[in-house]
């Protein structure tokens, strides 16, 4: 928000500068929110032209969300309005996404027109099947596997499980063992990472509804864990402030040792400096609507954030400032759960999109944009719900298959006995 040149005496600048500090300025993810909500309030009045318009705006303050996109083409062909309808559901088709227009009466009526044929042959490629995934190991019973960790000096995966509120070890040779000592101050353990020159892993510790034995109280807390790589033993725990339904979903290690970490409920991301005795609040809530994995740029001054909500976004390290990652205008990294570096890549990890996929984006040199982007894998059995991985020499190795689908979201079982948490690898190079 700018002051307005034309505002005249010193009243009415005081009175302009206090109505500043008091209303900050709507967020994209917040106007996006609003925007979508509006239009489909004014659906369900039958008021389609202002849900075209309300739906546009939206689309503006997110860009290539694919659900906006497949409503703003129902809501053109509630109007008739084919032409623009088809165009809509082109512009779905070339994010690589797929959908069954079978079940839905205004897909259908798009569906049946001369022009969609080329549209449905692209959604149906969509849906082939992309890459090979070969097994590593699986972790039967329920477990829900969320982070992984590649601890190359003891040649060994490290597993992090939110139902088991652990993190287990698991060899080459396929063989698990308890890695977090018994007893550790942990709720549901979610991402981890390595630092392999303190020697330490660090997990985020979320109190779900999914993590068993919960203690009393400690639902809806977030902490960060100190935890000593060689013993499995936790040397600190590290709570975010209590008052606000917390989830401490995934962090990545700086290359001068400060930790930072996403809060997945409360939109926030916090870190921990070196030396320090408590978190700091980077980013505070309003500009991220669930931020999830993080990666620091080359340069070490800035984040990159995927948002499951509205895709990639840049955080400034020096002032915690959140601007949108441009990427193709063919792209959407809507429902990126994880994100890792692979050189000049970013490797995403999406469970909220059809299908279900690993995507590379090719960064330009300074990491300011995404230049290109491809599909890894796509379309696979052991691809449900892909959480994170990590590069080891010429592979991609992560969690395929994570278990979130086998639970609802009161932490009962939704397929008992579940289906094993599975961790693959995929060929890079």
């Amino acid at each position: 928000m700018t002051v307005r040149s034309w505002l005249i005496g010193a009243a009415l600048a005081l009175i302009a500068a206090a109505a500043w500090a008091q209303a900050a300025p709507e967020a994209p993810i917040e106007a996006f929110r609003r925007l979508r909500s509006e239009g489909v309030a004014a659906i369900n009045k039958g008021d389609m032209a202002a849900a075209a318009a309300k739906l546009a705006l939206a689309d503006t303050a997110v860009p290539n969300h694919p659900g906006l996109v497949v409503l703003r083409a129902k809501v053109e062909a509630a109007q008739g309005h084919i032409a623009a309808a088809v165009a809509f559901m082109e512009r779905y088709a070339a994010f690589g996404l797929s959908i069954d227009v079978t079940t839905d009466e205004l897909l259908q009526r798009i569906s049946i027109e001369n022009d969609f044929a080329p549209v449905l042959r692209q959604l149906n490629a969509n849906a082939a099947p992309i890459g090979k995934l070969e097994i590593v190991g699986s972790i039967e019973g329920a477990f829900i596997a969320e982070g992984i960790a590649w601890d190359a000096a003891r040649n060994r995966w490290l597993i992090s499980g939110v139902h088991e509120r652990t993190v287990v070890a698991v060899k080459n040779d396929r063989t698990l063992s308890r890695f977090l000592e018994a007893g550790a101050d942990a709720d549901g353990v979610q991402g981890i990472a390595i630092d392999p020159t303190h020697k330490l892993l660090w997990a985020g510790s979320s109190g779900l509804p999914q993590a068993r034995d919960l203690q009393p109280g400690h639902l809806g807390r977030g902490g960060l864990l100190k935890i000593d790589l060689a013993t499995g033993r936790l040397l600190a725990r590290y709570d975010a402030p209590a008052g606000k339904t917390r989830a401490f979903g995934d962090l990545t290690v700086g290359p001068d040792g400060t930790v930072y970490v996403s809060d997945s409920l409360a939109g926030e991301i916090w870190r921990l400096s070196p030396g320090a005795t408590g978190l700091e609040r980077l980013v505070g809530p309003g500009p991220l609507g669930s931020p999830q994995s993080l990666v620091v740029t080359p340069d070490g001054k800035r984040l990159i954030v995927a948002d499951y909500t509205s895709g990639l976004h840049v955080v400034d390290l020096a002032t915690g400032a959140v601007t949108s990652l441009p990427t193709p205008a063919d792209s959407t990294f809507v429902g990126t759960d994880g994100l890792i570096r692979d050189g000049n890549d970013l490797i995403a990890f999406q469970n909220g999109l059809t299908p279900q996929r690993v995507v590379r984006a090719r960064m330009d040199a300074d990491f300011t944009r995404v230049e290109h982007w491809s599909v890894l894998a796509a379309n696979l059995p052991n691809l449900e719900e892909p959480t994170s991985g990590v590069v080891v020499g010429n592979d991609l190795v992560f969690i395929g298959r994570s278990q979130w689908s086998d639970f609802k979201d009161d932490g009962t079982l939704a397929h008992n006995p579940p289906g094993p948490a599975v961790i693959v690898r995929l060929k890079l190079r």
